[in-house]
């Protein structure tokens, strides 16, 4: 990598951090500069992003890009579980694509917190997870759309409410999902 484009790297995942920890309102461009070792008033963040809103459009477009890659990466190791008891493979299939949905929490909150500011952050959003909804259609997996639905469901309240949903432990709720969906072969390798 080259220091400018290493530079620019470390500004994103300062800015991304920053962003997800004070909201878009509470980061400042000099806290970002200060977090990653430039100074202040030189114009040096300006040489990599023109605006706070180019580098949080760009920071989330990158996190997008990298939850999805762990999504496909995680859906690729869940193809290859092998066990004799179907049972057990829906587990560790389901298990996978849970930790799969956790790499979108920090854009999770970020759109709660600051979804009605930045009506553009659910739009680039919105943009990326259409891909995923491309490379898994209810036509040709709806068992597969309604476990990632129910699984998405059950972690996106537990964030919310802090609390599991229905009081339900992530092995009691995928134990129960798996016995739900005796009839789904996972994806095969």
């Amino acid at each position: 990598m080259t220091g400018r484009s290493s530079t620019r790297e470390r500004i994103l995942d300062t800015a991304f951090d920053l962003f997800s920890e004070m909201g878009f309102g509470g980061t400042s461009i000099s806290e970002v500069e200060r977090r990653v070792g430039l100074a202040a008033g030189t114009g040096s963040f300006y040489r990599h992003f023109r605006s706070k809103e180019a580098v949080f459009q760009a920071a989330v477009e990158r996190e997008v890009a990298r939850c999805m890659a762990a999504v496909a990466a995680e859906r690729d190791s869940a193809s290859k579980a092998v066990s004799h008891d179907q049972r057990l493979v829906r587990e560790a299939v389901l298990q996978r694509m849970l930790r799969a949905i956790r790499r979108f929490d920090r854009l999770f909150r970020l759109i709660l917190n600051e979804g009605d500011r930045i009506p553009e952050l659910r739009e680039v959003i919105g943009t990326a997870l259409s891909g995923l909804g491309q490379s898994l259609t209810w036509k040709e997996h709806p068992a597969e759309v309604l476990l990632l639905a129910a699984l998405g469901g059950y972690h996106f309240f537990g964030l919310v409410q802090a609390q599991p949903f229905q009081g339900a432990s992530e092995e009691e709720f995928i134990s129960a999902l798996a016995a739900f969906a005796h009839d789904w072969d996972p994806p095969a390798a």
